[in-house]
Parts: structure tokens; sequence; C-alpha cells
């Protein structure tokens, strides 16, 4: 188990070698170590910085069952009333 000390730089790193949102989640996902925390620390950065595209959502979505897709409705519910 990696420490944040080793992680969040890595994240930092994809981050900034990367050139749009897909490109930093697959440099994260290739760092290796902590991928899961590192991808999603990494791909934060990457939303609020680039977004993300229209088709990458909507391929997303379309992998997710009925169970997934109401807990993402829910969650976009809750947000709104916010």
């Amino acid at each position: 188990m990696e420490s944040c000390q080793e992680t969040v730089p890595e994240a930092i790193t994809a981050f900034l070698e990367g050139e749009n949102y897909t490109d930093v989640v697959r440099t994260a996902v290739s760092l290796g170590g902590d991928c899961d925390i590192l991808t999603d620390i990494a791909a934060a950065m990457a939303e609020a910085y680039y977004s993300i595209s229209k088709k990458f959502i909507t391929e997303i979505e379309n992998r997710l069952d009925d169970y997934q897709k109401k807990i993402l409705c829910d969650f976009g519910r809750m947000r709104k009333m916010r």
C-alpha cells in the first residue's frame, strides 16, 4: 500500500503529462502502484481542467446496469437539491 506522499505526486504527474481527460486516465493507470486511488485523483483534476466529452459520458452510461443507472440518477437529484 502506497502512502499519499507517493500517490498524490504520481497523480499530479499523470495530470500534467496528459493532453485530455482520457489521456490523463490512461497515464495514471499505466503508472501502476495504487492505481485506483491514483487514477481517481488524476481523473478529478482532469475533469475540472478538461471536462469530459459527451461521447465519453454516453459510452460510460451505456455500460451501466439498471441498478447503477438508478444510483447515478439519485445522486444527480440529490446534487440539484443542494
